[in-house]
């Protein structure tokens, strides 16, 4: 058991500090501007909370490109 936790200690150790621009703190795939420009949106929150989505769904692997990113604003502005 106690190597068990030792594993998962060190597997997000090593998460943190040798990935974390992949795992973590990726770049952003996409910017507000770019966001408002390309959806023809006004500046207000729902362009950060649709930052914010994007953000967690990069970390969590379902987009990884700009053209993912844009799908799920996309999606999102029709929900």
């Amino acid at each position: 058991a106690l190597q068990r936790r030792l594993d998962i200690v060190r597997s997000l150790f090593e998460g943190y500090f040798e990935h974390n621009d992949e795992l973590i703190d990726p770049p952003a795939l996409l910017d507000g501007h770019t966001l408002i420009t390309e959806l023809k949106l006004e500046p207000g929150p729902e362009i950060g909370a649709m930052l914010e989505a994007m953000r967690e769904a990069q970390v969590q692997g379902t987009i990884a490109t700009r053209e993912d990113a844009l799908t799920l604003a996309r999606n999102s502005l029709s929900q």
